[in-house]
This record gives C-alpha cells, sequence and structure tokens, in this order.
C-alpha cells in the first residue's frame, strides 16, 4: 500500500505487513536519511552492550577516561540517562536557525576546548534528568577511549552489523542524502555526523535500513536510550536542520512504526506516526 503525504514518508508495520506513504520528490530511491537523535538509542545499546561483554563498565566515571571533563561522579551510565547535567550542546555552540550548533565540534581539540565550560554548567544539575545532545557525543567519545576503536567502529561490530544494515554510515554522499533543495542547490544539514556530535546523532542509511533497525530493536527489547510513550509504548524523536525522525516499537501488538518528514515544524514525524499508528490502526 503506497500513499502520498507532503514532505514526508512514514511506514507501520504490523505482523509482517506494512502500510507506507512516501514523497518521491523528497525520497528518491537509494536516498540516506538523516537519523538524528535516533542515533542515541544505537549509543545507548552499545554502552548496554559492552557493558554484557565485559568491555566497559556503565558505572565508571567520566572522568577516569575523559579527564579533560571533569564531571565529578558522573557515570557512562548517567550520561546515557541524560542525568549528567551537561546542557543540550556546548558551552559557545552557535545559536539560532541559520547557524549550525555542531560547527567546530570536528576539531581534534572539542573536548579540551570545551571540557572544563561545559563541567562548569553541569554543575547543580548532575543527577537530574536534562536532555543532552553534549551528553551523548560524550558518552560516544569515553567508549572510543575505553575500547581504543571509533565510535562508528563499535557501533558496526556489535549493534548496526554491515551484513545486517549495509547503507548505515557516518559519512553520506551529498549526493545520496535525502535534503531538501533550493532551486538547482542541497540545503547542507548541520554536521552531526562530521565529529564529537556523532554518537548523538550522526547516523543515516536508507529507510528501510532505518526501518529495519526499528525491528531489530522490538525484538532486541531493550529500554535503554528510548523514552516510554505509554502503556510499554517506546519511542524516541529526532530533529535535523530540516529533517525529523520518529520511531515507535509497541511491543504489546509486535509493531513498530517509523516516520521521516523534512520542511515540517518539530514533532510532525511524531504526530504522522501516532495518528497512522494508534488512530488508522487502532
Amino acid at each position: 500500500m503506497l500513499r502520498v503525504m507532503r514532505r514526508a514518508q512514514v511506514v507501520v508495520r504490523l505482523d509482517g505487513s506494512d502500510g507506507a506513504w512516501r514523497d518521491a520528490r523528497f525520497y528518491a530511491d537509494g536516498a540516506l536519511v538523516e537519523w538524528s537523535s535516533i542515533t542515541k538509542t544505537v549509543t545507548a545499546r552499545l554502552l548496554a552492550t559492552l557493558a554484557r561483554a565485559g568491555r566497559v563498565s556503565p558505572s565508571t566515571e567520566v572522568a577516569e577516561l575523559l579527564p579533560s571533563l571533569p564531571l565529578e561522579g558522573v557515570t557512562l551510565l548517567d550520561l546515557s540517562r541524560h542525568r549528567s547535567g551537561l546542557p543540550m550542546m556546548h558551552p559557545g555552540a552557535s545559536t539560532g536557525l541559520l547557524h549550525d550548533p555542531c560547527r567546530g565540534s570536528g576539531d581534534r581539540d572539542f573536548l579540551e576546548r570545551v571540557g572544563e565550560a561545559a563541567a562548569e554548567a553541569a554543575q547543580g544539575f548532575a543527577g537530574e534528568f536534562r536532555y543532552s545532545n553534549l551528553g551523548y557525543s560524550v558518552l560516544g567519545l569515553a567508549l572510543e577511549r575505553a575500547c581504543g576503536m571509533p565510535w562508528i567502529d563499535l557501533v558496526r561490530k556489535w549493534v548496526l552489523p554491515v551484513s545486517e544494515f549495509p547503507t548505515v554510515t557516518v559519512s553520506p554522499s551529498p549526493r545520496q542524502q535525502a535534503v531538501p533543495r533550493l532551486g538547482p542547490f542541497r540545503r547542507k544539514p548541520w554536521a552531526m555526523s562530521d565529529g564529537a556530535y556523532r554518537a548523538a546523532g550522526g547516523l543515516w542509511s536508507s529507510f528501510d535500513d532505518l526501518v529495519a533497525y526499528a525491528e531489530n530493536s522490538l525484538v532486541h527489547d531493550s529500554a535503554s536510550g528510548w523514552f516510554l510513550l505509554r502503556d510499554g509504548i517506546r519511542y524516541h524523536t529526532g530533529q535535523g536542520r530540516d529533517t525529523g525522525v520518529c520511531v515507535i516499537l509497541d511491543g504489546a501488538r509486535k509493531r513498530v512504526g517509523v516516520a521521516h518528514a523534512m520542511l515540517r515544524t518539530p514533532d510532525t514525524a511524531k504526530r504522522l506516526l501516532e495518528r497512522a499508528m494508534f488512530d488508522r490502526l487502532g
């Protein structure tokens, strides 16, 4: 079943069947979509998987692995639960609709440059829920330090093997990116994939591989990194410069939903998906 929804792509899979809506003007065959903060669920599962394998301990304090970020008493588990106290973005991040908040995060000295200011900004908030892209970027860097491998290599080895998710990448070709255009020009996404923030929001893949990850997460049955929507139903959203994404896992009914939208208001993908999963299908 194929329907067109303006500037959006939505898929709901229930008991092996699926309904899909796609706007081919934005989502050409073979295009790669931005996962944005859905990436956080991958990083959270990576921490849990490495812990079960004895490679890291969730109770390890961040400062043990990253001395340039003096977060007293804050653990890897705190980072994964948004309870490190760290702010949404690093101190000094660009703000406003026309600016990339991730700019500069690809510098080798990024953490050394912002570490002390970030730790100061976290004071008084540790232990409280404070949604943080910076916290997940730090978690990715800490796992790299603990395991001696780049974050994306750890993800490919432990969470998203190439054999099952062949298109997943943090370095998509601009020609493959599903992004809006202004005339002949492609809009450039924020640099989430280019530096420290990749563990918070840097993954891209085909839409099919994103759906496959959602289905895998339902089977995996892990709460790590996901938020509770209601009655055991878990979800996560993501927002890039021009794109929004939502994944919903309904374990009781054994169905998943994925929505990806462009040039829509924040939370549009979540509203579309909730309507498709619960209003239309019941």
